[in-house]
């Protein structure tokens, strides 16, 4: 038996396998680009994770859905939904904010604080997708986030009405 060539075969195998994979995730990071259509098949204009604390069911986590025709989309850990929409109005200045943004003046500013979860508190976890194709992903724990700049108050304003929402089916 030729043992040389069964190395340089195995070796050969485990190549491809890295390349293999290596695409194989490439491919997931161009469709995670915007993989959340809406039910009209709108693309997201942003997402916004919540996480940590201590919910019912256990962790609490959830995520909100922001599409460019104005619905939302709210999911929770325990399987609940919500569906409703924003005015064309209330959409528009979420676009023209996320463009205008500084996504990399955000970024400059590390978070030094002690994070909320750790007290049973939650951390917000927003990710922007922009027309240019291009995902900004920002962490309260990672970064510093000034809700008082006006795209991450208008986005409180908006989650403050999702949030009036599901109080009321409660």
């Amino acid at each position: 038996m030729n043992y040389g060539f069964l190395k340089r075969l195995i070796s050969f195998l485990a190549v491809i396998g890295i390349i293999l994979t290596f695409y194989y995730f490439m491919d997931l990071k161009e469709e995670e680009k915007n993989s959340y259509p809406s039910e009209t098949g709108q693309k997201v204009l942003l997402k916004v994770e919540r996480s940590g604390g201590e919910c019912s069911y256990g962790g609490c986590y959830s995520e909100i859905f922001i599409y460019q025709d104005g619905t939302y989309l709210y999911k929770e850990k325990t399987q609940q939904e919500l569906k409703g929409s924003f005015s064309k109005e209330e959409i528009k200045k979420l676009e023209e904010l996320i463009s205008a943004e500084d996504f990399k003046k955000i970024k400059s500013k590390k978070f030094t604080g002690q994070c909320p979860v750790e007290y049973d508190g939650s951390e917000l976890i927003y990710t922007f997708y922009q027309s240019n194709g291009e995902n900004e992903r920002i962490a309260s724990c990672e970064f510093e986030v000034d809700k008082n700049s006006p795209l991450f108050k208008h986005i409180g304003e908006l989650l403050s009405k999702i949030n009036l929402q599901l109080s009321l089916r409660m």
